[in-house]
């Protein structure tokens, strides 16, 4: 149907006991797997063992 979207979210943060988040100015919001990959938030590994 027309409109629809995936989203995919891999490698999600958490928020641990001492309650920090990753800050909105890191957020970035992607068209594609491969910009994703090819450009990630720090922090985030995005090598793929083989």
């Amino acid at each position: 149907p027309d409109n629809h979207c995936v989203e995919i979210y891999w490698g999600l943060d958490q928020v641990g006991t001492s309650g920090y988040v990753r800050p909105a100015s890191e957020w970035k919001g992607i068209k594609t797997l491969e910009a994703a990959i090819a450009n990630p938030v720090p922090g985030q590994d995005t090598h793929i063992n083989k």
